[in-house]
C-alpha cells in the first residue's frame, strides 16, 4: 500500500471534538473524488465512507459504521477535509487510514495516529 505522506499524530481529549484530516483535493483540475473510505487499525471494513461514484462530491452518500453510534461526520467543506468525532471516546484511540479514490488518478492513502487522553 502506498502512503502519500508520513503518518500524522494527533492527541485529543476524551469528551471533546476532534477532526481527523484527509486531503481529498484531486491532483489535477480535470479529476474528482469518487470515493473516500476511513479505516481504523487493521480493519478491512470501512468505519466511514463517502460515495460520489454516481454524481458530484456535494451530492455524495455518507455512511458510518454502527461502531461510531452517530458520532462521526466527514466534512468536505474544509481543506483538508476532516472526519469529525464528537464526542471523542477513549476507545477512539488508534491508527486511522483515509483512502481516497479518484475518477482518473491513482488512489491516495493518509495515516493518522490518534492518542486520546482522559479528562
Amino acid at each position: 500500500m502506498f502512503f502519500n505522506e508520513p503518518p500524522q499524530t494527533l492527541v485529543g481529549v476524551a469528551g471533546s471534538t476532534l477532526d481527523l484530516p484527509c486531503n481529498i483535493t484531486a491532483p489535477t483540475p480535470d479529476d474528482s473524488v469518487a470515493l473516500v473510505l476511513w479505516y481504523k487499525d487493521e480493519s478491512t471494513t470501512p468505519l466511514y465512507s463517502l460515495d460520489a461514484r454516481r454524481g458530484l462530491l456535494d451530492q455524495a452518500r455518507h455512511a458510518a459504521s454502527d461502531l461510531l453510534n452517530g458520532r462521526a461526520y466527514l466534512s468536505i467543506t474544509h481543506r483538508p477535509s476532516t472526519l469529525q468525532l464528537k464526542p471523542l471516546l477513549a476507545d477512539d484511540e488508534g491508527q486511522y487510514r483515509c483512502r481516497v479514490d479518484f475518477r482518473k488518478a491513482r488512489t491516495r492513502n493518509f495515516d493518522v495516529i490518534l492518542n486520546v487522553v482522559g479528562r
